[in-house]
């Protein structure tokens, strides 16, 4: 993750609203039974990010989600949210004459 190793370093866009488009879902593995928490990888691509995602929908292999590569997106979110909190806050403080 070096800095060293980049080259065109953007910063990210939109994150809460492509996060929004996300659809977390509580689902049982087929194989083992097991319950788990996760997310469709064709619905990840439908939000727009594809970045983590492999395969393609239907296709010969099966899909998968690299999760660790969507916390970029969860990071970029969670700043957006506090910028938004802190300006609410702002606002509920001048309303309140504080």
């Amino acid at each position: 993750s070096d800095y060293r190793l980049k080259e065109n370093v953007q910063p990210l866009e939109n994150g809460l609203d492509r996060v929004k488009k996300l659809n977390p879902v509580q689902f049982d593995w087929k194989e083992s039974g097991e319950t788990s928490e996760g997310f469709l990888a064709h619905e990840i691509q439908e939000a727009g990010w594809y970045e983590g995602v492999s395969g393609v929908k239907d296709g010969e292999d099966m899909q998968s989600v690299d999760y660790g590569r969507i916390t970029p997106l969860l990071v970029k979110a969670i700043q957006e949210q506090q910028v938004l909190i802190e300006q609410l806050q702002a606002e509920v403080a001048l309303l309140k004459g504080e």
